[in-house]
């Protein structure tokens, strides 16, 4: 049974490819494998991988656990992580390129990395009620992304590279605490099917491409 309690770290050895398969060697202490059998599914990160070597040390002390990791595995497409009271996501996490669907739902995130951009894959990205101020400018790399939900978040600004958002049909920066609009977003306006900016502090002037009535009810106060 999958309990979600992190039960070790481990440390990983090598990896080599072959045949479309990644072998990865993690070292571990030897009082985690003891129980360890052939088979097993271990949970990494989050991914279940099956145990498929053992090998102890002379000492026993440090065990070398192997994993037969397939392209399939490697290829992530959807990752959920709602709910978990996250503050930060690691440097690297630009590297899940293949990422389509990204769920961080109910987090305390206060920023994304620099190469968030990188997710050049992505095509849905949820981040409800998180506590971002600010985004990355290489959010606007995010070129596939058709779907985006900021609300509601503490973003005071959105960068100019939102206009190079060139896929995005539907989105909601509600209920942050944004003051202006970059003109850029002109360039998007025209493919959009739905958007919102209610619930802001955007009292001065707008885009051109935009009317009072559209960005609905602000705090102006």
């Amino acid at each position: 049974m999958f309990t979600g309690i992190v039960q070790t770290q481990a440390t990983v050895v090598s990896k080599t490819q072959a045949d479309g398969v990644l072998r990865l060697v993690v070292s571990v202490s030897d009082e985690y494998v003891k129980h360890l059998d052939l088979g097993a599914s271990i949970a990494i990160n989050g991914c279940c991988l099956t145990v498929v070597q053992v090998e102890l040390s002379n000492h026993d002390v440090v065990a070398q656990v192997h994993f037969d990791v397939i392209d399939e595995t490697l290829k992530l497409t959807n990752l959920g992580l709602m709910g978990n009271q996250l503050t930060t996501l690691p440097d690297n996490f630009g590297n899940l390129t293949t990422l389509k669907r990204l769920n961080l739902i109910d987090n305390q995130l206060t920023s994304l990395p620099d190469n968030f951009g990188n997710l050049i894959s992505l095509e849905l990205l949820l981040l409800h009620r998180n506590q971002l101020t600010s985004l990355p400018d290489s959010f606007g790399n995010l070129i596939s992304l058709e779907i985006l939900y900021l609300n509601p978040n503490q973003l005071t600004t959105i960068p100019d590279s939102f206009g190079d958002l060139i896929s995005l049909e539907t989105f909601s920066l509600g209920s942050n605490q944004l003051t202006t609009i970059p003109e850029s977003f002109c360039n998007i306006y025209h493919n959009l099917i739905f958007f919102s900016f209610s619930d802001n502090k955007i009292c001065g002037e707008l885009p051109s491409c935009l009317t009072a009535e559209d960005i609905l009810e602000q705090d102006c106060d």
